[in-house]
């Protein structure tokens, strides 16, 4: 996942999905570009999250790790994105701890990965 702002002052978020196989084949697809009306707190990636993945009948329960940048409303310790899915992970019943990735790539990277991933599809 990772949030930023469009050129006409929206958050966008991108979600991307990826997967591994019994045969360990592993897949990594664009899953959608969420556009944050409002504000981008932690409770609002998550809901933005929740409804991306019932669009694909994922479940959070399937999560093994996600890759954010390292702004408060990803990683912040009580409040933040990650910490709120493993919150709801655990009342899952499940008790391993995802991994944690920082994106590498700097904003500028990534949208022009993104723009580049959009114009593959055509």
């Amino acid at each position: 996942m990772n949030e930023s702002t469009d050129v006409s002052d929206t958050a966008q978020l991108a979600i991307f999905v990826r997967g591994v196989s019994q045969n360990f084949d592993v897949t990594e697809e664009f899953a959608s570009l969420v556009s944050m009306k409002d504000t981008t707190t932690g409770a609002d990636l998550l809901e933005a999250v929740h409804r991306v993945l019932r669009d694909y009948n994922l479940s959070l329960a399937n999560l093994t790790g996600l890759t954010t940048d390292g702004a408060p409303a990803m990683v912040g310790e009580k409040r933040g994105v990650v910490s709120l899915i493993e919150k709801e992970i655990t009342e899952f019943g499940f008790t391993q701890k995802l991994v944690r990735t920082h994106c590498i790539f700097t904003k500028k990277h990534f949208v022009q990965n993104l723009s580049a991933s959009k114009m593959s599809w055509k």
